[in-house]
């Protein structure tokens, strides 16, 4: 069994074990639901599948489901390819009705659906759409509500150090994402997060978990109006974020994965490469490009670097943060303020993927070189 497997499994044994999640309300009537499924990517994909198993085994509930999802794009060299996103496949593999929306003035409400369900979908529903449908929306996020809101819970839960993950399941705001009302929600004591954990590896775990919630959620008449929110207290959201309160998880960007070797400790620098999967910096390949003689005046090019581990022992002697030496296995050690990090896998920006490694340490040796010879002659100027 590998990792992945072995997280799900023991997410699923903990909910077994207990109820699957707080629900706002005893089980209400609703009528046959039509729903428009907004979705995208992999965290989508288990809940799609989720509505439509139980509209095979339970149309009295789940009457009809059509899709909307981002259309195909071009993408790589010469834009030759249309690439779809994970939801759009399966809905076409399901032989289900599928509406490409591109920004929210392409969302239209199809004719008879009565709610409306997003799973990472990216797009805000418009007021416009949802007051038109008789049970609203509902959104599954991926986080212990009202903690993560925003676009990245998933990376932002191990940038923060949050020792427990979960599922919420929500009301859609008409005006501002996540917002709405909880109304399910992962019970107490939580998912904790492993210690070791990726975005990747948070996804496959909790992904159907929230697909589950969403049906057991239909199931029991949560979409029926008036909604009833859960409650949450003080205490229960300072347990829940370990005394730091709720945060925002916005969505990731590139410079949130740059290295500042001058400040950042090693655990950082190997968190920031876990979650991010690779981190880069803009400086080393110009330095040390200088340092064995070239040209500084090029473009600036930069290092990208993967399986990044904190070093074990002391970095040798007379390093400053950000300087670079030799391991075996053509591996790079990088000095950082309180000991080193081992980098397995490089890339020179606009090189060969990998074989930034090998280019470095090229690159260090000729420095090293020079460095000697620059010292020798100084020497030999100074003896005679």
């Amino acid at each position: 069994m590998n990792s992945i497997s072995r997280l799900r499994a023991s997410a699923w044994h903990q909910l077994q074990c207990r109820p699957q999640c707080r629900l706002s309300s005893s089980a209400r009537i609703s009528k046959p639901l039509r729903i428009l499924f907004c979705g995208s990517d992999e965290f989508s994909t288990p809940s799609l599948l989720a509505l439509h198993k139980e509209h095979q085994i339970n149309p009295g509930l789940v009457e009809h489901l059509e899709v909307a999802c981002r259309p195909p794009k071009r993408v790589g060299t010469g834009l030759k390819t249309l690439r779809s996103v994970a939801v759009d496949t399966l809905a076409n593999s399901l032989s289900l009705p599928i509406h490409h929306v591109d920004n929210v003035n392409d969302i239209l409400l199809p004719p008879g659906v009565n709610l409306i369900v997003t799973v990472s979908f990216g797009l805000l529903i418009p007021h416009r759409v949802l007051k038109d449908t008789e049970y609203g929306g509902l959104n599954i996020h991926p986080s212990l509500l009202p903690d993560l809101r925003g676009g990245a819970p998933l990376h932002h839960v191990l940038l923060k150090r949050r020792r427990f993950t979960g599922v919420s399941l929500q009301t859609l705001h008409p005006s501002r994402f996540d917002h709405g009302t909880v109304i399910a929600q992962t019970p107490e004591p939580w998912i904790p997060v492993p210690e070791k954990g990726t975005p990747g590896e948070l996804l496959a775990m909790l992904a159907p978990l929230g697909a589950d919630m969403l049906v057991q959620a239909l199931r029991d008449g949560l979409h029926v109006p008036p909604v009833q929110p859960l409650k949450f207290d003080a205490r229960m959201l300072d347990r829940m974020t370990d005394g730091y309160g709720p945060a925002w998880a916005p969505q990731v960007e590139k410079a949130d994965s740059c290295v500042n070797w001058k400040s950042m400790p090693s655990s950082q620098v190997e968190l920031l490469a876990r979650v991010f999967g690779q981190v880069w910096d803009g400086e080393t390949w110009a330095r040390y490009h200088e340092m064995a003689g070239w040209s500084a005046d090029g473009p600036r090019r930069r290092m990208i670097y993967e399986d990044v581990k904190v070093g074990e022992g002391e970095p040798p002697e007379g390093l400053e943060p950000g300087d670079l030496f030799e391991l075996p296995g053509e591996r790079v050690g990088v000095r950082t303020v309180d000991g080193y990090v081992v980098v397995g896998r490089s890339t020179v920006g606009g090189s060969k993927a990998g074989a930034g490694n090998r280019q470095l340490l090229l690159k260090m040796r000729v420095a090293k070189t020079r460095a000697e010879e620059l010292a020798a002659n100084s020497d030999a100027t100074e003896a005679s």
